[in-house]
């Protein structure tokens, strides 16, 4: 059995590139699961959104050897999570992330 370094922390900046990569190919996905083209709003965010989730939710980028694979953002109201973004890159689903 093969390992691997997983690191889940909180995204930066910086990472907006991962963080949009990540999310388009979990949500396209999605989108075909669905069957629903063209009604997936992560499909459709900027990179202003993105940032702006930055400021205002917890974003966190999940890597796998360095690389990052996966993304998640939730924001917490009176103890409670929600999720508004969780995605793992295709090649990475099953690995632990």
């Amino acid at each position: 059995m093969s390992s691997f370094a997983i690191i889940v922390r909180k995204a930066l900046p910086q990472d907006l590139p991962a963080v949009k990569a990540i999310t388009h190919e979990a949500f396209q996905q999605y989108e075909k699961d669905l069957g629903m083209p063209g009604h997936v709003a992560a499909l459709k965010e900027t990179d202003e959104d993105i940032l702006a989730d930055m400021e205002h939710k917890n974003v966190f980028i999940g890597l796998i050897d360095d690389e990052p694979v996966g993304s998640i953002r939730y924001e917490v109201h009176n103890g409670v999570a929600y999720i508004s973004r969780f995605g793992v890159i295709n090649s990475a689903r099953h690995a632990g992330m």
